[in-house]
């Protein structure tokens, strides 16, 4: 067996090498952040304080993710969010988009102007719509009224769009606006702590290769709190809807 001879300094030198390497996190990993006004890059934060005095404004949650593998052709993202309201308390009226708060939920594609770590997955081209407000998903019996989940659908208007690893993209805005918060017979609940939590991404190819990502980027960064959350369950959340877990797919 050969014997290697190494001094007493180059091996110091190299245990230190070995140390930083071993301790060095990950430049990166798969997964999706939400945070309220930027993304998360972009110092995006994790919970809007509101006083609940005005009418006007709106509060902006941004959602972004990252792959861990280039994916080409993307047309179309569906993404699935759920909301939970503080003490197993029932959905406030402030809360029901459909119902009081009737209009005052919108998504879109622009991304914030001063971003600068987010890259616009579709590059100026997209298009942001809310296609489903309701209560769908498993969850404990105790959460069941205070639980709402958004339907957002993220479009391309070109033919499909080639995405990189490592690359943090912006992908959606959610906005909610105060219409109807302090006038007179206005919606009540917005002091309310509330949890929402991005749970899925489903992404969509032009060659119909489906795509379902479920994990946060880091721990914690797939939710944002309202009014500071207290009380509301974060992980109590439902899980995906069972039928996207049949067409999950890998990146080729």
């Amino acid at each position: 067996m050969r014997r290697w001879n190494v001094s007493p300094a180059r091996f110091a030198v190299l245990a230190a090498i070995a140390a930083l390497s071993l301790a060095a996190p990950r430049v990166s990993a798969e997964g999706f952040d939400l945070r309220w006004n930027s993304c998360a890059s972009d110092g995006g934060a994790a919970n809007e304080n509101f006083a609940c005095d005005t009418d006007a404004g709106t509060h902006v949650l941004v959602g972004s993710f990252q792959l861990d593998q280039p994916i080409t052709g993307l047309v179309f993202v569906e993404v699935v969010l759920d909301f939970i309201v503080a003490d197993h308390q029932t959905v406030p009226p402030w809360w029901e988009f459909f119902d009081c708060h009737v209009a005052s939920l919108s998504a879109d594609a622009a991304i914030n102007p001063s971003a600068t770590n987010c890259s616009d997955w579709s590059g100026g081209n997209g298009i942001g719509a809310i296609y489903g407000f309701n209560h769908e998903g498993s969850i404990a019996p105790a959460d069941t009224a205070s639980h709402r989940r958004v339907m957002v659908a993220a479009a391309a208007d070109v033919p499909g769009v080639n995405l990189a690893a490592n690359t943090d993209y912006f992908l959606f805005n959610l906005n909610i606006d105060n219409f109807s918060t302090t006038d007179p017979g206005g919606c009540a609940g917005c002091a309310q702590p509330v949890c929402v939590v991005l749970n899925s991404l489903r992404f969509t190819t032009a060659s119909a290769q489906v795509t379902t990502m479920t994990n946060a980027r880091v721990a914690g960064s797939n939710f944002a709190t309202w009014q500071g959350g207290s009380g509301a369950s974060c992980a109590s959340v439902p899980v995906k809807r069972a039928t996207w877990g049949a067409v999950k797919a890998r990146y080729r």
